[in-house]
């Protein structure tokens, strides 16, 4: 790997683990309320909207330097809203050799809402990774990662 693309609260606060090895570039993708974000999109109420009002020329252009021979990690969290981008930037670097980290949301705290977020996401992702598009696709549960990482 040697880019890392965090996409939500989760994502980034993980890739910012990253960011103290100097052989990864970091991008940070994530809303107004995400402090950590690089990219700030502005807070939508659910996935869909994130899809519907995202600017693709300015992830495109966030994006640039993810080139055809990239080794890249896309970081995000099931449940979470902002993840309703994630195809969109999939789509902007499609042509990298690309691994994803799921992040699996603790399903007794979530939302029904969220929780409904989380598996569509969780579904869609992995038809992604049998297709072939993912090299890699990691499932964490988040629990695990507050273990590792820390609140």
């Amino acid at each position: 790997m040697d880019k890392i693309i965090g996409i939500g609260k989760a994502g980034c606060e993980i890739a910012e683990e990253f960011a103290e090895h100097p052989e990864y570039r970091i991008y940070k993708i994530g809303t107004e309320l995400t402090s950590r974000a690089d990219l700030c999109l502005a807070p939508r109420a659910n996935m869909q909207q994130y899809e519907e009002h995202l600017d693709k020329a300015e992830v495109a252009t966030y994006l640039r330097s993810v080139e055809d021979d990239s080794e890249v990690l896309v970081i995000l969290q099931g449940g979470d809203p902002v993840a309703g981008v994630v195809l969109s930037v999939l789509e902007e670097i499609k042509g990298a050799a690309i691994s994803l980290l799921y992040v699996v949301p603790e399903i007794g705290l979530l939302a029904l809402e969220q929780e409904r977020d989380h598996k569509i996401s969780l579904g869609v992702l992995q038809q992604y990774a049998r297709s072939g598009l993912f090299e890699m696709m990691y499932l964490v549960e988040r629990p695990k990662v507050e273990e590792i990482l820390g609140d």
